[in-house]
């Protein structure tokens, strides 16, 4: 998943399921969290 990717990802998050900002700062840190840790860098 290219950084394109995750925000067009996060923008639709908010777009199309009016969240938060605090939603979608928690979905952007599990991305990343998973691209660090569990995929590793």
């Amino acid at each position: 998943m290219a950084a394109l990717e995750v925000e067009l990802f996060l923008a639709a998050l908010e777009a199309q399921h009016d969240v938060a900002a605090s939603t979608r700062n928690r979905a952007l840190n599990a991305i990343l969290f998973l691209y660090r840790e569990a995929l590793g860098d």
